[in-house]
């Protein structure tokens, strides 16, 4: 089974430079005011963990990976 321990997401949407998220045992809570990023995390872990990211490949949020989402990518 894949377990994330970190993630960070630099130059995914409207991320720059994202700060790292530290997953602990019980999970991870995204608290933040709207345009802040909680979205784009999201779509970079599924991203990285199923190949594809559902909101984005269909257009949902007027995004494309090749315009917003160039630098995802993990460390195996």
């Amino acid at each position: 089974m894949l377990r994330l321990k970190t993630v960070r997401a630099r130059g995914c949407r409207g991320l720059l430079d994202g700060p790292e998220l530290v997953f602990k045992r019980d999970g991870v809570v995204l608290l933040g005011d709207n345009g802040t990023g909680k979205s784009s995390y999201v779509d970079a872990i599924e991203k990285v963990t199923t190949g594809r990211c559902g909101s984005v490949e269909t257009g949902a949020q007027e995004t494309s990976w090749q315009r917003h989402g160039t630098h995802i990518g993990h460390k195996g």
